[in-house]
């Protein structure tokens, strides 16, 4: 079952916008680090994707355009996207309307930033409060933003926001991002991994993954899980892993495993290495989302957020 993954930064600024860092040293800190696939994402500006794009050139990092559009009314990140369009006739109260803009401007996958940030006064803006009519306009949520500390940031209500919605049925996908500013401390943090698809560019994976709803968001070990015989059979990935997971996750070490689903039901598992746990699919369930822990379920000891589950439609 284990397969091949592609390790992404999805949120990053330059000195294009309100960054540090010049555009060629960021891909030179994404290359250093060994990220596959590095997402430009400056404030409302796609001004530094061709000299990004350049300075990645005879490198294995890939470079993948895209913007966040930056809002009084919260910030959407907008992947794919190679050009600025006007936003100004902006409705924080209807907004479909510029979500369906970035997607004919070239946004390929189209997510939430930091939903539950602070906002105002301290970061007025930053706070999503805009009033999506069609959540389906939206393909991920940014659920781990690792910029900060992650009650300031709100990342554990944006993961509980996005498993509320994808148990009601919604295709969302997990991401996370650096938001780099300028070079992070800590490097021990939540990222994306996108699993290796034949035939795609290395850009092309993560969208798809994103799209498909297969990204992992993992600060330790990778686990997947495969449909069989009734149950979802669940394992750690012997392929991959966080490079940095050393910190807070050894390679011997079992993880606790929770499956919460739509009819309500919590199952838990102890998943190791060389010790996989089958957790039951009743029919009745259409949608579950796994995580991992290392000892207890709480939010300060998650490990990983697999791909979320949904019971494929019979033929």
């Amino acid at each position: 079952m284990s397969r091949t993954y592609l390790h992404a930064e999805l949120h990053n600024h330059t000195t294009e916008s309100d960054g540090a860092l010049s555009v060629e040293e960021l891909v030179q800190y994404a290359r250093q680090e060994a990220y596959d696939v590095l997402a430009l994402t400056d404030h409302n500006t796609t001004a530094g994707q061709e000299r990004a794009i350049a300075a990645s050139e005879g490198s294995d990092l890939a470079v993948l355009p895209g913007l966040e559009l930056t809002t009084m009314y919260g910030h959407v990140l907008a992947l794919g996207m190679t050009s600025m369009m006007d936003w100004s006739d902006l409705n924080p109260q209807f907004p479909d309307a510029i979500l369906d803009r970035l997607r004919r401007h070239g946004a390929r996958a189209v997510g939430i930033a930091h939903p539950f940030c602070v906002g105002e006064p301290i970061m007025t803006g930053c706070r999503f409060s805009m009033q999506i009519r069609d959540l389906e306009k939206i393909d991920y949520i940014e659920v781990f933003n690792t910029s900060g500390p992650d009650w300031f940031l709100g990342n554990e209500q944006a993961l509980a926001w996005w498993q509320k919605l994808v148990l009601a049925g919604y295709p969302l996908a997990a991401c996370t991002g650096i938001d780099l500013h300028h070079l992070p401390v800590n490097k021990e943090v939540f990222t994306t991994f996108a699993p290796v698809q034949e035939g795609l560019t290395k850009q092309e994976m993560v969208l798809a993954a994103i799209l498909q709803q297969r990204t992992i968001v993992s600060r330790g070990p990778l686990l997947e899980w495969e449909e069989q015989n009734g149950c979802l059979h669940v394992a750690i990935s012997d392929t991959c892993r966080h490079p940095y997971a050393g910190a807070c996750w050894k390679e011997d070490e079992p993880v606790l495993v929770t499956m919460e689903d739509n009819t309500g039901a919590l199952q838990r598992a102890t998943v190791a290495r060389e010790q996989p746990a089958d957790l039951p699919l009743p029919e009745e369930v259409q949608y579950a989302v796994l995580k991992a822990y290392r000892n207890e379920a709480v939010f300060d000891q998650l490990l990983c957020v697999l791909a979320p589950y949904r019971r494929r439609k019979q033929a």
